[in-house]
């Protein structure tokens, strides 16, 4: 099982070839479990970032439509 975790046990289809190949890579690092956790976190952390950046446009979407 890849380090980054799998949708395979989650669904009945299995992932795409993008997702697959993107996981491929990813375990191809050779991150340690310590280093799976940090970049872990921090896409958590951009993800997060970019939730509130959309939150914001959508709030003032009005604003930007006007300029």
């Amino acid at each position: 099982m890849s380090a980054w975790g799998s949708t395979r046990s989650r669904r009945s289809r299995s992932p795409s070839p993008y997702k697959d190949g993107y996981r491929a890579r990813l375990d191809a690092l050779g991150l340690s479990a310590e280093d799976v956790e940090r970049v872990v976190a921090e896409v958590k952390v951009a993800f997060r970032l970019n939730q509130a950046l959309f939150a914001e446009l959508g709030e003032r979407i009005d604003d930007y439509r006007a300029a």
